[in-house]
């Protein structure tokens, strides 16, 4: 069994998980960096390398669950072990709810609800029968907050919220610990490829289009922070005896988020409104 803590991580090609398994390798954890496409891999693998970090790279479809399979019992047949389990990978579906079609919204929960189940469905019984281990979901404050146009995506990372909120039930009974964190605007590709993907998809007769425009080209222009923040987050996190559950993260991520719990729905939309300047 290798003495090293191990950790695997979804959706490493870039982003989060990309500034995550480096991260956790600088600590000295051996990494198990998974991605969909290979093709994707060079970048990771050349940076851990001039870092002399302890890095492999594996393939892994959320979506598929003999990728799972594979690839997680690859890890334990090398390691013996794993410590950690980072649900990271998804993907956002921007645009009106009535301007998506149903089977793009199941698309958008394959990835990023069923592909966490997944994971956690596989994991967890390696955890149990340690009696030890740590969950991490990437989900997002549109996890905790609703966002204008992206219900759909919302729908996705507050479904992972309420799992993981149930999870944490079973889990202590096992000692495995439960975190998610929720990121606001970072600077990972994931706004380019949303827009990206509601220009291709959206119809200029859509009902909506005063508020696609607005946001559309509002999303474009938006200051993103550093993913290594939040990358710095995860570290944190599972270095800590006893993790908190809920990590927000970003510029008005916190605030909102309070906002909601004690303020209401109805305050927090108005001070939502105000904030991003949404027209009605």
């Amino acid at each position: 069994m290798l003495d090293k803590k191990v950790a695997i991580l979804t959706g490493c090609s870039s982003g989060f998980g990309y500034c995550t398994a480096l991260a956790l390798a600088g600590k000295g954890w051996h990494v198990c960096a998974t991605m969909r496409n290979l093709d994707d891999k060079d970048k990771l693998v050349e940076e851990a390398g001039n870092e002399t970090a302890d890095v492999v790279v594996k393939r892994l479809d959320v979506r598929d669950e003999a990728s799972i399979n594979r690839a997680v019992d690859e890890l334990l047949s090398e390691t013996g072990r794993i410590d950690l389990l980072v649900n990271n990978a998804g993907y956002g579906l921007i645009g009106a709810l009535e301007d998506i079609d149903m089977s793009q919204m199941r698309d958008q929960f394959e990835t990023n609800f069923f592909g966490c189940v997944r994971m956690i469905q596989k994991v967890m019984p390696v955890f149990r029968n340690q009696k030890r281990g740590h969950i991490v979901n990437v989900t997002s404050a549109a996890g905790l907050v609703g966002m204008p146009l992206y219900a759909s995506y919302c729908a996705s990372k507050f479904a992972v919220e309420g799992l993981c909120e149930a999870l944490r039930f079973e889990a202590q009974l096992h000692n495995v610990q439960i975190s998610n964190v929720e990121p606001g605007s970072y600077d990972t590709g994931f706004a380019k490829r949303s827009v990206e993907f509601g220009k291709r998809t959206r119809s200029p007769a859509s009902p909506y289009k005063k508020l696609n425009d607005y946001f559309f080209e509002r999303t474009g222009n938006t200051r993103f922070s550093d993913p290594k923040e939040v990358a710095d987050l995860i570290v944190t996190i599972v270095e800590k005896k006893r993790a908190r559950f809920w990590n927000p993260i970003g510029s008005k991520v916190k605030p909102l988020f309070i906002f909601k719990r004690y303020l209401g729905i109805e305050l927090t939309q108005a001070i939502m409104r105000r904030l991003m300047k949404v027209p009605r």
